[in-house]
């Protein structure tokens, strides 16, 4: 990346290997440049909803972030959209004990 110095990254006591593909390019990454994370949620959704056209299942896509607390507003989009997903470690925002009965509470409030 321009402007980016990763030679503090190196470990010169690291096992030397040199990495390939294993499966011919499709597709190049795309770093895109978001301002916040509820702007992060409607891309990623966004992108979900352009592969369910193109005829992927939603079995076949992941999302992978660092930190639990950047789950709160994928959540928020993907129920939003009715778009089914499921977290394998924490818990779901909408079922933590402190938010649930809130959530419910809101939810007949408006309906």
């Amino acid at each position: 990346m321009p402007g980016i110095d990763f030679e503090h990254c190196l470990n010169p006591e690291q096992f030397q290997k040199t990495l390939r593909a294993t499966r011919e390019a499709r597709r190049k990454p795309v770093v895109p440049r978001l301002r916040d994370g509820g702007e992060q949620a409607r891309y990623v959704v966004d992108r979900i909803v352009g592969l369910r056209r193109e005829g992927y299942r939603y079995s076949d896509m992941a999302i992978l972030y660092r930190a639990h607390y950047h789950a709160l507003e994928m959540e928020l989009e993907l129920k939003r959209l009715s778009i089914p997903y499921w977290l394998t470690s924490g818990i779901r925002f909408f079922e933590q004990a402190h938010v649930k009965p809130i959530f419910h509470t809101f939810c007949s409030d408006f309906s």
